[in-house]
């Protein structure tokens, strides 16, 4: 099985554990040009899927994201919180 996927038992330490998630922490953040091109990115594939974001506070969200004003876990949370409420 380790000749498939090139993982062998010492690899096993960079996995997480299940349930438990490491933060995200970008290097640089973006500049305006290449957010824009992220959400652009992320728009297409929704609507590759028959989806899209109409939503004018998720649209924020995810551009504050995409600017790396927020982290992908707060923006999970802002977006669970607004949607669930």
């Amino acid at each position: 099985m380790t000749e498939k996927t090139g993982v062998t038992p010492h690899d096993v330490h960079a996995f997480p554990v299940a349930g438990q998630r490491e933060k995200s922490t970008p290097v640089s953040s973006p500049t305006e040009s290449e957010a824009a091109d992220h959400l652009v990115f992320a728009d297409a594939a929704l609507a590759l899927a028959g989806h899209r974001v109409s939503d004018p506070e998720l649209r924020a969200i995810l551009e504050r994201a995409a600017l790396h004003a927020i982290s992908s876990e707060d923006a999970i949370a802002a977006i669970r919180r607004h949607v669930q409420g």
